[in-house]
């Protein structure tokens, strides 16, 4: 019925009877496009991640209509932060390069694999004196630190640089610096295109074999640091390894990889809410009545803008650059950041369905949640898993917690919970393992980390694994009197402080510690 609507150009009906029926996002999206409804379009397309499905479609009937639409979701991901995602939308597009000027030069400022890749697509767009000295210095570093240089390879070896000449100087200053592949690398498949546009004469000349890889060197160990000067409230690592640390109500501060303060916003911080691409950040304030102060901080321009304030019970950490999810007296809820206040666009679960906690990482959402039985009466406990949007459930399971238990806390699609002397990891498809914990030993989660602290007389221990593998990653001596250090895990990079001012950061994806920095006034 929906297709014979259609065929009568009755889009709006078509959309309707779409959205009764519960078609795919993309179908749905491209009706009400094709309606000029684009708020409402856009709005689905959001919600669900559905403009790519939606353009596959709109192209196939209307190419202009897809060109319009493939111009809001750029504008869109704009909006919410996401530049490189503008980028790599706009880019197979010749004629929307034009939206690009503006966007990438933000970008190049982010670093960190996000703001190298962005260099890149800065020198294919227009390949000026100045991009050129900046990427050249960057294909002739000795290390990596914080994967900008990663970051800009991978993209540069699709994208080449705007002028030939340019592309090829700098394909052979990597080549030169880098001459023999690395072996059992993901460096492999871009190193070879790179050096296929190199000087011709030195490839000739390159040695043959491949590179070591290196040694596996876990744990890692964190470099002892004396104390800082400022208490620290709540950290977030940005892609470039720098770190953006909530100081209560001294307000918020940005610290580069060496310990210098680069900006400060003195609004009382008590929380940071990172987006999944690093271009954009959350600060709240949460006061002891459940009332938190919202404001919206624009990492690329550093500017702040108020938001509003909520009262909420409990949030997710991150975001999308567009949504947040929330747990308000009501229930869970998230709100849409592109509005100019609190605005809630939807609510994912079913009324009479409690929500007790949540994790959300950058691939999904956990919650734990109270659930009634409809035909027999009762209510179950289950753990549902979501995409980060919690616009498709893709897991629910019904857990038992046995009557001892008196803690638990989530990890990506399970749990880990106390049972007496013991705590219980229970993970989908794994084995339910129980941990032995000794009486001078407590175990938390952060994430897809389980952190063990082991005391003793005169120090204690910390040691990091992570799930479900158990590999220990970190291990950290304090003193006794020491505190023991907060963990953010996001992606791959883990963020590690304590309450007197000391601030790691950690990349699990390459297993090295990008940055060690103290706040200091």
């Amino acid at each position: 019925m929906c297709g014979n609507v259609e065929r009568h150009h009755r889009f709006d009906s078509a959309a309707r009877i779409a959205e009764q029926r519960q078609l795919d996002a993309g179908t749905i999206v491209r009706l009400w496009w094709l309606a000029k409804d684009k708020k409402r379009a856009i709005s689905v397309a959001r919600r669900h991640g559905a403009f790519a499905a939606a353009l596959a479609r709109l192209d196939k009937v209307d190419p202009q209509a897809g060109d319009e639409l493939r111009v809001e979701w750029i504008a869109d991901l704009e909006r919410a932060g996401d530049l490189l995602g503008a980028v790599e939308v706009a880019w197979p597009k010749p004629s929307l390069h034009r939206l690009l000027v503006n966007i990438i030069p933000r970008g190049e400022t982010l670093g960190g694999p996000s703001g190298g890749a962005m260099r890149a697509y800065g020198l294919a767009l227009s390949s000026t004196d100045e991009r050129v000295a900046l990427a050249l210095d960057l294909v002739q570093q000795s290390d990596d630190p914080t994967g900008e240089l990663l970051g800009f390879l991978s993209t540069f070896a699709k994208v080449p640089a705007a002028a030939p000449a340019t592309d090829r100087r700098l394909a052979t200053a990597y080549i030169r610096t880098n001459p023999i592949e690395s072996s059992g690398s993901v460096k492999s498949g871009w190193w070879w295109k790179i050096r296929g546009r190199a000087d011709t004469a030195l490839v000739a000349d390159l040695p043959t074999g491949k590179q070591r890889p290196p040694d596996s060197n876990l744990p890692m160990h964190l470099p002892a640091l004396p104390p800082g000067q400022l208490a620290i409230s709540d950290a977030a690592a940005l892609p470039s390894g720098e770190v953006l640390v909530a100081l209560g109500s001294l307000g918020c501060r940005l610290f580069r990889r060496n310990g210098a303060a680069v900006a400060e916003w003195h609004e009382p911080t008590t929380h940071i809410v990172m987006a999944d691409h690093g271009g954009s950040a959350l600060l709240l304030d949460q006061r002891p009545n459940g009332e938190v102060d919202v404001r919206r901080l624009d990492l690329t321009t550093r500017r702040l803008r108020s938001y509003g304030t909520m009262e909420l019970v409990s949030f997710a950490a991150s975001f999308d650059g567009a949504q947040w999810l929330v747990v308000d007296r009501t229930n869970a809820a998230i709100v849409d950041l592109t509005e100019h206040s609190p605005t809630i666009s939807w609510r994912p679960l079913e009324p009479g369905t409690a929500c007790h906690s949540l994790l959300r990482t950058p691939l999904d959402v956990t919650a734990l949640v109270t659930a009634h039985r409809d035909s027999i009466g009762g209510q179950d406990i289950e753990l549902r898993t979501w995409n980060p949007n919690m616009a498709r459930l893709t897991n629910r399971r019904i857990v038992l917690f046995p009557a001892d238990v008196t803690s638990y806390q989530l990890t990506p699609n399970g749990f880990v919970m106390h049972r007496g002397a013991n705590i219980e990891i229970n993970l989908p498809g794994t084995v339910t393992a129980r941990i032995a914990l000794g009486t001078d030993e407590e175990a938390r989660t952060a994430g897809d980390l389980l952190i063990r602290v082991t005391h003793t007389a005169d120090s204690r221990q910390v040691r990091v694994e992570r799930l479900p593998s158990h590999t220990e990653v970190l291990r950290h001596e304090l003193a006794r009197d020491e505190p023991p250090p907060a963990f953010r895990s996001h992606g791959a990079l883990v963020t590690v402080w304590d309450s007197l001012g000391r601030v790691h950061v950690i990349d699990l994806g390459r297993m090295a510690i990008v940055s060690s920095t103290r706040a200091l006034l």
